[in-house]
């Protein structure tokens, strides 16, 4: 089975788009666990050659095996300490610089092929429309021809004649116009089909493949070298290292793409090419060549294709049109989930007007959606007919899909907040944490940090924290695996 986007997948361009958008986030993954693992070993090498450098007074060979003892206990420390170096530049560094080079590459196809998708369908649009009208306006011509030549059998006076008769060359004259604009779009239709099918879309899908080849080969890198730097830590994880690198080695790139062409592979073939369908005075509307009585000759416009028919209609395929989904929303119908026994709802942080418990684990895209986890009671703030709510969970505000990523909760409304008089507010005690490494922000909702920050820690989403950087004044996102709580 062939692995090729393009000619497998042509009308699929959206479900390629999620699996390069899921490789990302797998390799985000990975780099995030090689980074604290990382971290972890620094740790547990500084801790280690500490205890190394305690004085204990002892004579002759207890003295000299117990200092042997913390010279190999130092050796191994300065192993550790190497193996956190290198974690971080030979198998994480790779992976996050794949990441960061592909991110405006990953974007830019993504945008050109939903641009060249909504550019088909309005010329479709726009070849439909024209076609309508031509329609009525042959139509419109016909009933005037039959109104005069009526008149004329029925030797009504000249001047009403004469009348009909300037009618009738004005509907002759629409009509003319109509079947040009609709030749026009029909042209103007096929030439995007030519482009989109035979340039454009194969061109996308080809870069997408390159790009999960290039993702898969440096994970698979990342991970061999992992398994090669702990197999040289310490020879007692050697059958450890034995099994991992049985299971890396049985990795099968061609395997994995293989599934996935095979799952998403509709079979379909691509449609036919637009041709240019005759008025047929007796139905009053265009129909095609193939659809005359016997064996007629089908002729387009524009670049000449003449086919023969034998008494049977071709099947035309209409271009694919893309599925349209509420932002947010899963990308298949997600499965009946039974509700979590769990304890009653916590009361809301805040005044709302009901309640709701997620179905699924749900990661927002921007700053201003609300993140869950499956299970966790929300505080409904605002119902929009969209489909998105703006709700409280854990101190936070935002935006977050209802329509089957949650379920209200049934009397989990609110009565009217009593507002009581004011009082001396209370200052609460907001979690906070020190950086550990240099972080700085890529986009307008991060913020930068230093080692030695105190920054508030007011949210958490997936690995990032939200807080106020103490020493800078700014208030954004910050990576979790940066700091460290105190």
């Amino acid at each position: 089975m062939s692995t090729d986007f393009a000619n497998e997948l042509w009308d699929q361009f959206e479900e390629v788009y999620k699996k390069v958008a899921t490789g990302k986030e797998f390799a985000t993954g990975i780099a995030d666990f090689v980074h604290k693992r990382s971290a972890i070993e620094k740790d547990y090498a500084r801790k280690l050659q500490a205890l190394t450098r305690n004085t204990e007074k002892e004579g002759w060979s207890l003295m000299q095996g117990w200092q042997s003892i913390k010279a190999e206990t130092d050796n191994i420390a300065k192993k550790h300490s190497e193996l956190s170096e290198s974690l971080l530049f030979q198998v994480e560094e790779p992976v996050q610089t794949f990441l960061k080079e592909s991110r405006k590459q990953r974007g830019a196809i993504r945008d050109a092929g939903r641009k060249s998708l909504k550019d088909l369908q309005a010329a479709e649009s726009r070849k439909d429309a024209c076609k309508q009208s031509f329609e009525q306006a042959r139509k419109k011509q016909d009933e005037t021809k039959a109104e005069y030549e009526q008149a004329s059998a029925n030797n009504q006076q000249s001047p009403h004649i004469e009348k009909i008769a300037k009618k009738m060359k004005m509907d002759s004259k629409k009509a003319a116009a109509a079947d040009k604009k609709y030749s026009e779009s029909v042209d103007a239709f096929r030439h995007l089909q030519d482009k989109f099918y035979d340039e454009e879309m194969p061109r996308l899908l080809d870069d997408y493949y390159k790009m999960e080849q290039s993702r898969m080969e440096a994970i698979l890198q990342a991970l061999r070298c992992y398994v090669d730097l702990q197999r040289g830590i310490s020879p007692e994880v050697l059958a450890s290292c034995e099994r991992m690198s049985k299971n890396v080695d049985g990795i099968n790139l061609q395997a994995d793409l293989q599934a996935f062409v095979g799952e998403k592979r509709t079979g379909a073939q691509k449609p036919d090419r637009c041709v240019y369908e005759s008025y047929n005075p007796e139905l009053q509307r265009c129909v095609r060549g193939d659809s005359m009585s016997g064996g007629a000759a089908v002729i387009t416009r524009g670049p000449a294709v003449v086919g023969s028919m034998s008494g049977g209609s071709n099947t035309q395929i209409s271009a694919p049109r893309p599925v349209t989904q509420p932002r947010g929303s899963p990308a298949v119908a997600p499965r009946q989930v039974a509700p979590r026994q769990a304890a009653a709802a916590p009361a809301p942080a805040y005044q709302g007007i009901g309640q709701c418990r997620a179905l699924y684990d749900y990661n927002p895209d921007d700053a201003n959606e609300l993140a869950f986890r499956e299970g966790d009671i929300i505080t409904i703030l605002q119902k929009d007919s969209s489909g998105w709510w703006q709700g409280e969970l854990r101190g936070r505000i935002g935006v977050f899909p209802s329509a089957d990523w949650v379920e209200e909760i049934q009397g989990g409304g609110a009565p009217p907040a009593v507002v009581p008089p004011p009082t001396a507010p209370r200052t609460p005690q907001v979690p906070q944490c020190r950086a550990l490494y240099e972080y700085a922000a890529e986009n307008e909702y991060e913020i930068s940090i230093s080692p030695g920050d105190v920054i508030t820690v007011e949210g958490d989403e997936d690995g990032w924290y939200i807080g106020r950087n103490q020493t800078t004044g700014l208030t954004g996102r910050y990576p979790s695996n940066y700091v460290e709580s105190i």
